[in-house]
């Protein structure tokens, strides 16, 4: 009899088991979920301190994509998961971010500002630096002198 009871009692307390892990279900996907957003946290972050690192450089999706030691269609749907664009559309606004404060201050030429900064062709930074301040880069630097 003592047998009987014991297999009643497994086989109440699985069951009590299967019912928590169907009323909890939704839980469990969630935190699947939120593991994997902190994955693509945690990708994005590295490979935006990537970014800030190695700005100046030549940089191409490969290069950001290595950093986190994923593919370049990982890189991308990371990104555009965690901020919505892609690596290289934030690796040219942080260039030009970088551009604008240099351009603040009187010394380099903008030549040599859009060098430093990781623009290999003054016509292309020119436009880039027009098409996102709606400005060009030496009207910019105009304006900025004469408020000062």
């Amino acid at each position: 009899v003592d047998d009987d009871y014991k297999e009643i009692k497994v086989q109440s307390v699985a069951t009590q088991i299967w019912q928590n892990i169907y009323e909890h279900r939704n839980a469990c996907t969630a935190s699947q979920h939120s593991t994997a957003s902190l994955t693509v946290q945690a990708r994005v972050r590295k490979m935006l301190d990537f970014i800030e690192h190695h700005y100046a450089e030549k940089i191409q999706l490969a290069d950001i994509a290595a950093a986190v030691n994923i593919s370049k269609n990982e890189a991308l749907s990371c990104f555009r998961e965690g901020i919505g664009i892609s690596p290289i559309d934030y690796l040219i606004r942080f260039r030009l971010s970088k551009a604008r404060e240099m351009l603040m201050t009187p010394g380099k030429s903008i030549t040599d500002i859009a060098l430093s900064v990781g623009f290999e062709h003054l016509g292309y930074f020119d436009r880039m630096f027009r098409k996102n301040y709606n400005i060009t880069p030496n009207n910019f630097r105009r304006s900025n002198n004469n408020a000062l």
